[in-house]
């Protein structure tokens, strides 16, 4: 993945693309430090790659880049802004967003027990980092987090 310039960069100048492949690989660093962060590198790793074909595997480390980048975007442009939603307002803000995805919550939690099946360590680090992100950036982290969760996946089917 480290060499692999976000989708957003095909096109862009060279001082654009080293910027989002900066700021994935920051991200990056957030995201899979620690023991609980490598534990969730080595899920997304083998779980979205297994079985891939060696053009798959190279669109999803792009598309690893791309998430990381928005992710690093999110926070960035979110600073400290936003006001903090209920949790109650948050669940009901991300079922709208699902559903405007044509997502229902049963379909997220399928896919996600299939991503983190049997490394419940990851599924939650994951999360904690979602919720680790600034108010008015929470909501959007975690759609950007199951679109890359649903790219993965069709990949994977496109694969067999």
């Amino acid at each position: 993945m480290a060499n692999e310039l976000p989708e957003g960069a095909r096109g862009a100048s060279l001082d654009d693309a080293q910027a989002l492949l900066n700021a994935a690989q920051a991200e990056g660093e957030l995201l899979f430090a620690g023991t609980a962060g490598a534990e969730l590198l080595d899920v997304l790793e083998s779980r979205t790659l297994m079985g891939l074909s060696p053009e798959a595997r190279v669109q999803a480390h792009a598309h690893m880049a791309s998430f990381l980048a928005d992710l690093a975007r999110l926070r960035r442009d979110a600073g400290a802004s936003g006001e903090a939603l209920s949790d109650d307002a948050f669940q009901a803000s991300l079922d709208a967003a699902l559903r405007e995805r044509g997502i229902d919550r049963r379909q997220l939690n399928e896919m996600e027990e299939q991503l983190f099946m049997g490394a419940p360590a990851a599924h939650k680090h994951i999360l904690k980092y979602l919720e680790s992100m600034p108010p008015g950036a929470r909501l959007a982290a975690h759609i950007r987090s199951v679109d890359a969760f649903i790219m993965w996946r069709r990949l994977q089917q496109s694969s067999i």
